[in-house]
């Protein structure tokens, strides 16, 4: 072999191996995205959300001992793909005909997001019904899909709550963050129950894109083609079109009535980003409640008083 010939072999085989390194790359970030075994770095949540850790985790373990001693009913559903998910009953002490169904956020689940706010609708006497997406808490799955399976499960839930409960109960969506994109894509639907009287959407996002953008800065990575490059993986891998979830087009096919929440120091999804889906927002009957200095997802135990006066204001005004 000439030494010409090995001079190409070496630069092929130094091609190939970039390939195969940008490659695993690619998948390692869907699969940091999307796999419910891989975990984001700590100094990653820190960067994400602004505030400081050890007291969010010690709200949180005070909010879950709170539902944990109250107690709750378990309930469980096969979803269309033939997964087992997990959903929470909360029950209010007197029997009541109203179901808040909360829809939690990208990386979390069922009890750790809406412990948060059990106590608070236990006070209102309404039930409180969440469930762990797939691949989260105990539902079983290996990837999330950023509201793309989720909406279909969450449907399939509020027909199975209105079966299970009776035709004459009345339901409240309430989505924070992934789960409030999750909820507006829900709303949108032209098979949406007509007993989903109205939602809530704590801190949604525009488009997923534009979360995985935001997430990939915080990781390091500035190029747009890493994420054409993520989703061209990903729907080999997992199956769905990440350029396709676009809660800013679902809001504009959403009637029911809509209150919107975003923190307005949110430095994960920037508040500007609900105030473009409440203008966008096609339903008569919408609202939005800013949160001075709250961060991502921080809205409610940053204005607590704030947040639940105009649930409540909303609730009577819709639902009660």
């Amino acid at each position: 072999m000439n030494k010409l010939s090995k001079i190409g072999l070496t630069t092929a085989a130094v091609g190939l191996a970039a390939a195969a390194a940008k490659y695993g790359f690619v998948v390692l970030c869907d699969e940091l995205l999307f796999n419910k075994n891989m975990v984001m770095p700590h100094k990653f949540n820190a960067r994400v959300v602004n505030c400081d850790l050890s007291v969010a985790q010690q709200y949180r373990r005070n909010n879950r001992k709170w539902l944990e001693d109250y107690g709750y009913d378990k309930h469980y559903l096969i979803s269309d793909r033939g997964e087992l998910l997990t959903g929470y009953h909360v029950k209010p002490k007197e029997k009541s005909n109203i179901f808040v169904v909360g829809i939690h956020g990208y990386k979390s689940h069922g009890k750790r997001e809406f412990s948060n706010f059990a106590e608070f609708y236990s006070r209102l006497g309404v039930n409180l019904f969440f469930a762990d997406n797939i691949a989260t808490g105990e539902s079983e799955g290996k990837y999330c899909t950023f509201g793309y399976h989720e909406k279909e499960d969450c449907l399939k839930w509020l027909r199975y709550l209105t079966e299970t409960f009776g035709e004459d109960i009345k339901i409240v969506l309430h989505g924070v963050s992934m789960g409030a994109a999750t909820t507006i894509m829900l709303a949108a639907k032209k098979e949406l129950p007509e007993n989903v009287l109205a939602a809530i959407c704590d801190c949604s996002v525009t488009t997923v894109a534009a979360e995985f953008e935001e997430k990939l800065r915080n990781m390091g990575a500035k190029s747009d083609k890493l994420i054409r490059d993520i989703n061209k993986v990903n729907i080999k891998r997992v199956g769905f079109d990440i350029y396709s979830l676009r809660p800013i087009d679902d809001v504009k096919n959403v009637k029911i009535p809509m209150l919107f929440i975003h923190g307005t120091a949110d430095t994960f999804v920037p508040c500007e980003m609900t105030k473009e889906l409440y203008e966008a927002c096609s339903s008569r009957e919408k609202e939005i409640l800013l949160v001075e200095g709250a961060d991502h997802a921080q809205c409610y135990k940053d204005g607590k008083e704030q947040y639940e006066a105009k649930v409540i204001e909303w609730l009577n005004k819709f639902v009660f």
